[in-house]
């Protein structure tokens, strides 16, 4: 699943929203699919991608937002996935909440506070083997969530983003088979030769 849109001006903006509207469609029929809206700075992504989310949120669908950071703050791994699944729990009754976060509730609390004291053994796990763990617990929670009503996950400023998130999203696109669709938001302008990102949106054309 996967597709890149890069262009420098959204005039109207009418043919962007249109193909993620399609993209959304796609994902109502059982089809996972994930978007990368590329423009330079200033252009209108986020303003675009708000009059997606709205229209998506007035479906009975679920929308969650994370950003990507500047290098040099400070962030958690996986820091604009954690961000968007932020008050994940508000509004769910604990049975329900249990049911989404499944067996993976001690590892993701980690990350997730508001998931419950997790247990001292459910270390965030680091180095390449150990990606394992958090990437299943995201992709098992994202796909809970998505059965229950069609999912969007917004990951904005992904020029930004570091190794950790980048593999992630990797995996979640090679992986997802639910309801879902990921849109991506990155700055042209940010892409230098050598960017990290580059061979990332390259492994999303189809």
């Amino acid at each position: 699943m996967g597709g890149a849109v890069a262009t420098p001006r959204f005039v109207g903006r009418e043919a962007e929203l249109g193909r993620l509207e399609a993209a959304f469609r796609s994902v109502d029929r059982g089809e996972p699919a994930a978007v990368c809206l590329g423009g330079e700075a200033g252009v209108g992504k986020t303003r675009l991608v708000s009059r997606f989310t709205d229209r998506v949120r007035e479906r009975g669908g679920t929308v969650l937002i994370g950003g990507c950071v500047e290098p040099g703050e400070a962030s958690l791994p996986y820091a604009p996935v954690v961000e968007a699944l932020r008050g994940l729990g508000r509004g769910l009754g604990p049975a329900t909440l249990a049911e989404l976060v499944g067996s993976a509730r001690p590892l993701l609390a980690r990350l997730l506070p508001e998931l419950g004291q997790g247990e001292e053994s459910a270390a965030v796990p680091v180095g390449p083997l150990a990606q394992a763990r958090p990437f299943e617990a995201f992709l098992g929670l994202l796909e809970r969530l998505a059965a229950r009503s069609s999912t969007v996950l917004v990951v904005e400023d992904l020029h930004w983003a570091d190794r950790s998130t980048l593999d992630l999203l990797a995996f979640l696109v090679r992986n997802l088979r639910a309801e879902l669709l990921l849109v991506l938001t990155y700055r042209t302008d940010e892409l230098h030769r050598q960017h990290p990102l580059r061979p990332f949106l390259a492994g999303l054309d189809p």
